[in-house]
C-alpha cells in the first residue's frame, strides 16, 4: 500500500481529530461527514489526496521548528496505534518526544478565525483532540505545533487530563456502538457531560 492509500484508509477508526466534529465545536467538520467516512460513503478525491500529501509533507517543516524552538528531539514513528481497550480508537499522531513520555501533534492550517490565531488558551477542539491521543498512545502529554496560514507558528502544551480522558472515551464508544455499527446517521452533535 503505497502513502497516500495508507493516508485515505487511516480514517476507519476514530482519531483525535473526530471528537470535535462528533461534538458539535468543530467549524469545519460536522458529526455527519465523520459517520460518512466512518461508514466509507464519503469517497476522497484527487483534492483530498493532494491536499493530505501536502499537509503531512508540511508537517516535517512543523516538527523541525519544534525542534528549534524548543530544543527538544523528536522521533518520527509512522505506526498509526490504535487503542488496546478500545480497537474503534485510533490516533496517526506520529512523532513522539525523546526523553519524556510525549507526544508532537504538527499541524499545517491555512482557514482559521483570527481570534483563534491570537489566542493563548488551547482551542478547545485540539485539547480534546490531545487527550484522545494520549490516551490511545499512552502519554502524559502532548506538544500541538501548528504553522498557521504559513506565516504564525504556535506552540502548545497540553498535561494529560484522566478525568476528561474517560468522558471522551464514553462519548466515542456511543458514537460508534449507536450509529457506525448500526449505520445510524446522527441527527445532532453528541454531549460530553453526559
Amino acid at each position: 500500500m503505497c502513502k497516500l492509500e495508507y493516508l485515505i484508509g487511516r480514517s476507519v477508526k476514530i482519531e483525535g481529530g473526530d471528537i470535535g466534529a462528533i461534538l458539535g465545536i468543530d467549524k469545519y467538520k460536522s458529526i455527519a461527514s465523520v459517520y460518512g467516512e466512518k461508514i466509507m460513503e464519503t469517497q476522497s478525491s484527487s483534492k483530498a489526496v493532494e491536499s493530505i500529501y501536502w499537509i503531512n509533507t508540511l508537517n516535517e517543516v512543523v516538527s523541525r521548528e519544534f525542534m528549534l524552538r524548543t530544543r527538544k528531539k523528536v522521533r518520527k514513528n509512522n505506526i498509526n496505534s490504535t487503542d488496546k481497550d478500545y480497537e474503534f480508537m485510533a490516533s496517526n499522531v506520529n512523532h513522539k518526544v525523546i526523553g519524556e513520555n510525549s507526544i508532537l501533534d504538527c499541524k499545517v492550517i491555512n482557514k482559521i478565525d483570527s481570534n483563534d490565531i491570537w489566542s493563548t488558551e488551547v482551542p478547545e477542539k485540539y485539547l480534546l483532540q490531545a487527550q484522545h491521543d494520549m490516551r490511545v498512545k499512552k502519554a502524559d502529554k502532548c506538544y500541538i505545533a501548528i504553522l498557521i496560514n504559513g506565516e504564525k507558528f504556535v506552540l502548545y502544551e497540553v498535561e494529560r487530563d484522566d478525568s476528561l480522558i474517560s468522558k471522551i472515551v464514553k462519548v466515542e464508544e456511543e458514537f460508534w456502538k449507536n450509529y457506525i455499527e448500526k449505520k445510524v446517521e446522527p441527527v445532532e452533535p453528541l454531549n460530553l457531560e453526559k
